[in-house]
């Protein structure tokens, strides 16, 4: 991979990312384009595509078992490869040069004597070729569960390990790098190709020498080596491949995007990162600088206000009634000011905490309110304020660990309906709540209903602590209403 490729990939992409592509596509040619370009017409960057990608699966498996662990990256990695290849308009196989002579007699023509690795054993012979602190990471090990592995070795070196001098700067396709070479195709259906340099890392794109072509060693070699292993060489641009990591939708432009909230309902709407949202396929992109997506609302910098980009109504409004996009919270219709600040934590994620100086119905202005979110994942929302909260709370949130509303008499249908992850939960004036309230969570313990007196049905069915909870504080909140 070249260096500007593996650059922007580390910029847009993330760090590991890059550094996984590097290792997955070491048999990138020229000829292909640019990695980065391929990539960036197919999916759009992510905070999280590493994981999203590499280790999807994983979750599924205990901590402990390494070796599954492994197994599904591998996978993961080698269906990632094989998707990205799709795209590459070049027909590999067409341009190979047919012969009748075997790998090793080709070789040998070319002054080489061929070697095929089929244990850890045989691959660690040919350490001794290698600098110390230029050995390649073949023999770190585990290399032939996945590819078949060769060696090539100039003739004159089996008798004198120094008989052809490094170059002074070192050359990748010069004389000493290529002297010894491992040549490995990757296992599976469709395989690729990657020349090692003996040089190793010294110099630029070590992985890719000759430009992964063996026919740069002597014409017919490739053929002759898919002919004798039977290797069937990836074709790109067929498009066999199909690959979709989870919570990624394709879009109109045919680019995969990474969402975190969704719609099914018509029109199906998915809200993406980057303030991208697709509806029904068609990709709309808001500027950065002037609207923040905070889940399915919206935010305008510059007219100070939120709106729900999914249309409601009522949960109980079968007739569709009364349709509205307003903000749940009503102490947030009327908005003075919007301040943002960004950070970073001390796991480098960015935090980002939106403030919002309200205009209240009495005409007075309100205390602060303060969304957080952390990789444009919300995670805090902080409000003194309202006294109601209408339907709809945050209804598709999955991810928000802290809600803080002291002040709310009445929550309506749907508060958090959806969410997994909260564990702090402040309603300690609340009196009544409405329909399916938290009814997906599971691991709140720490909330505040102190003066709940009613509420509506579905709530809670996958949390007994906080049902009992809910349950013993209404008991106890009428029995002293009785005795008023």
């Amino acid at each position: 991979m070249v260096k500007e490729d593996y650059d922007k990939l580390k910029k847009f992409y993330g760090e590991k990312f890059a550094q996984t592509c590097r290792e997955v596509f070491n048999s990138w040619k020229e000829e292909y384009g640019s990695i980065y370009q391929t990539i960036k017409k197919i999916i759009h960057p992510s905070s999280t595509i590493y994981e999203d990608i590499f280790y999807a699966g994983t979750e599924y498996v205990s901590e402990t078992d390494t070796e599954e662990i492994n197994n599904i990256i591998n996978k993961n990695k080698q269906d990632f490869k094989n998707f990205v290849y799709n795209f590459i308009n070049y027909n590999i196989n067409s341009n190979l040069t047919k012969t009748d002579k075997t790998v090793k007699q080709l070789l040998d023509e070319a002054g080489y004597v061929f070697f095929e690795c089929k244990t850890e054993e045989d691959i660690q012979k040919f350490r001794k070729f290698y600098k110390p602190d230029e050995e390649i990471c073949t023999f770190d090990g585990g290399r032939l569960s996945s590819c078949l592995v060769f060696f090539v070795v100039k003739k004159e070196l089996l008798n004198n390990i120094n008989a052809i001098s490094r170059e002074n700067p070192p050359i990748r396709d010069g004389a000493y790098g290529t002297s010894v070479m491992s040549i490995q195709f990757t296992l599976g259906h469709q395989s690729t190709i990657s020349i090692k340099n003996r040089y190793n890392h010294s110099v630029k794109d070590s992985d890719a020498t000759l430009n992964n072509d063996p026919d740069k060693i002597i014409p017919g070699l490739t053929y002759a080596f898919c002919k004798e292993y039977n290797i069937k060489l990836f074709e790109p641009g067929q498009k066999i491949i199909k690959f979709r990591p989870r919570d990624y939708v394709l879009g109109s432009d045919n680019v995969l995007y990474k969402y975190n909230y969704w719609n099914l309902s018509t029109p199906r709407i998915y809200f993406c990162e980057d303030n991208i949202m697709i509806k029904d396929g068609n990709v709309e992109k808001y500027d950065k600088n002037s609207y923040i997506f905070v889940e399915n609302y919206l935010i305008d910098l510059k007219n100070k206000t939120i709106k729900d980009c999914i249309e409601r109504k009522s949960y109980l409004d079968y007739e569709d009634k009364n349709k509205t996009t307003d903000f749940p919270d009503e102490s947030l219709r009327n908005i003075v000011s919007i301040s943002v600040t960004t950070e970073k934590n001390e796991k480098n994620e960015k935090i980002k905490n939106i403030k919002f100086i309200p205009k209240l119905k009495n005409g007075e202005i309100g205390l602060p309110v303060v969304m957080t979110l952390r990789n444009n994942t919300l995670i805090s929302y902080v409000n003194p304020n309202p006294t109601v909260i209408h339907d709809f709370f945050f209804y598709l949130d999955r991810d928000i660990e802290k809600v803080i509303i002291p002040n709310a008499k009445t929550v309506g249908d749907m508060f958090l309906r959806n969410n997994y992850m909260i564990n702090e939960l402040d309603l300690k004036n609340t009196k009544e709540i409405g329909y399916a309230f938290l009814n997906m969570n599971s691991k709140l313990e720490n909330i505040r209903i102190d003066k709940l007196e009613k509420i509506d049905s579905e709530y809670c069915l996958f949390n007994g602590i906080v049902t009992e909870k809910i349950d013993k504080v209404i008991k106890e909140n009428n029995k002293e209403m009785q005795n008023i």
